[in-house]
Order: C-alpha cells, then structure tokens, then sequence
C-alpha cells in the first residue's frame, strides 16, 4: 500500500487545493438550507475543511466526484495541449493547407487547442477549444475553410464538387471521382 501512495503523491498535490475550494464553494451554496446558529458558515468550515470524515457519505462523494471531476479535466487539457497537431488530422492531402490556413489564425487566438480535423459528409470538419475572446475569429476561420473544403479535391487539392447521391458524399476532383465506383 505504500508503493501507491507514492505513487499517488501527484494526484494528492493537485487534488488537496482543489478540495478545499470546492468544499468552500459546497458551504457557500448550502448555507442557506440550515438556519441553525451551530451550522452557520464560518462554524461549518471549521468543523468540516479539516475533518472530511464528519462529512455524509452523499457529501463526501460528491467532493470526491467534484475533485476527480477537475483533476481529470486538467490531466486531458495538459495531455491534449502537448499532442501534435499532425495527429490530430485525419483528412487528405488536398485539404491539407486548408487546415494548415485555420491553425495559422487559430495559434493566435488565446486557449486555442485542434481536437480534431477531418471529413464528414464531404466537408471539411474542424473540433477545437478556443477562448471566448478568440472564439469569433476561429470561427471565422473555420468557416472560411469549410467553403473552400466543398470545392476543393480532399485527393489532390485542385478544383473540386460534392459528389454522391446516396449517404456517401466527397468532395472531390474530375480525375479522381473517376476512380470512385459507387457515385
């Protein structure tokens, strides 16, 4: 057991701050249910922020949930941040600079993160994470990218329509819509 406590030593660091805002935040909301002196505000925080045990076990789950909650959202944000943005595009070649023209706007804007960049009923579809104030001008951007999408070749980037008439649709160029036998 102590090799995962070691081991946990991590989670804790973060997990400790975290835990004693979102019991702060927990008693703010819920100091109005009890009107009894002996549960007023300040004496709950000092009965409860150093002796989680006292807690319910509703209550007590709900922090851990709250605080795992956080933890792994900050854990996926740092681990998402750190992925290359090449492994996140999932189209062709002939869309390419179409992606590479929305990361140049979308790296200006604060909080900017690529989820992902790929086909999807023969347009262009971009997923990312933006600030609001940035928020405008990648959208600016990625619309501005879905238009060029639906008339250039994802194959080869030269002039292009949507084509197909069924569920399947692609955007794509005379020559290579030829080597397609399901349009």
């Amino acid at each position: 057991m102590t090799e995962f406590r070691a081991q946990m030593q991590p989670v804790l660091a973060v997990e400790r701050p975290l835990m004693k805002t979102l019991v702060a935040e927990y008693l703010a909301t819920t100091a109005d249910l009890d009107r009894k002196e002996r549960l007023n505000q300040d004496r709950r925080k000092q009965f409860f922020l150093p002796h989680f045990q006292h807690l319910t076990g509703i209550t007590r789950a709900w922090i851990v949930s709250q605080c795992v909650m956080e933890v792994s959202r900050q854990v996926y944000d740092q681990l998402e941040a750190a992925t290359p943005d090449a492994d996140k595009i999932s189209c062709d070649d002939g869309w390419l600079p179409l992606v590479d023209r929305f990361l140049i706007v979308g790296h200006k804007q604060p909080g900017f993160v690529l989820k992902s960049a790929g086909e999807k009923w023969g347009g262009l579809e971009l997923r990312y994470r933006c600030d609001p104030v940035g928020l405008e001008a990648c959208r600016a951007a990625e619309k501005e990218a879905f238009v060029a999408s639906i008339e250039t070749c994802e194959k080869c980037g030269a002039p292009g329509r949507l084509r197909g008439k069924t569920q399947w649709r692609k955007t794509l160029c005379d020559v290579h819509a030829d080597n397609r036998y399901d349009d």
